[in-house]
């Protein structure tokens, strides 16, 4: 079962964490990120085990993912 996070505002839309059951070879994150309504790849950064993923990463069901909003600083 795949781990996957949210911080930011994205916590309060989805929860802090939640597990997904994936297909045991995997999904990609487009895949992964598609189950998610409003996960625009253009404005919320992934990572799959703690590295920066592109779209076409591999996501299996023993992986940590954490979506990240822009940050605004000040």
């Amino acid at each position: 079962m795949a781990r996957i996070g949210f911080y930011g505002r994205l916590a309060e839309r989805f929860g802090r964490e939640v597990a997904l059951d994936l297909p045991d070879e995997g999904c990609t994150l487009a895949e992964l990120r598609a189950r998610f309504d409003g996960l625009d790849p253009a404005a919320i950064r992934a990572c799959v085990n703690d590295e920066i993923a592109g779209e076409q990463a591999l996501v299996r069901p023993d992986d940590r993912v954490d979506f990240l909003p822009p940050l605004s600083g000040g």
